[in-house]
């Protein structure tokens, strides 16, 4: 019933590949590689801009008030 073959995601992967060579501005779009590797993985590199937040600028407030509040949980 919902089974789609090896025609179907070549077609979504080609339709993801074009949509990357349009928007991508962080490195050469044209080159097929990195066309390839962008379009499965989206963080081209692991800057401030690009990357994780809490790689760079540690843990959210809202992650500290969370550690906050069970800390003062469990030595009630």
């Amino acid at each position: 019933m919902g089974y789609r073959g090896k025609a179907y995601r070549r077609h979504q992967d080609r339709k993801k590949k074009a949509r990357v060579r349009e928007y991508w501005v962080c490195h050469d779009s044209k080159d097929r590689r990195v066309v390839g590797m962008v379009a499965t993985t989206p963080k081209c590199c692991s800057c401030y801009m690009c990357g994780n937040f809490r790689a760079t600028e540690g843990p959210t407030l809202q992650e500290v008030r969370h550690a906050q509040d069970g800390v003062q949980e469990h030595t009630l």
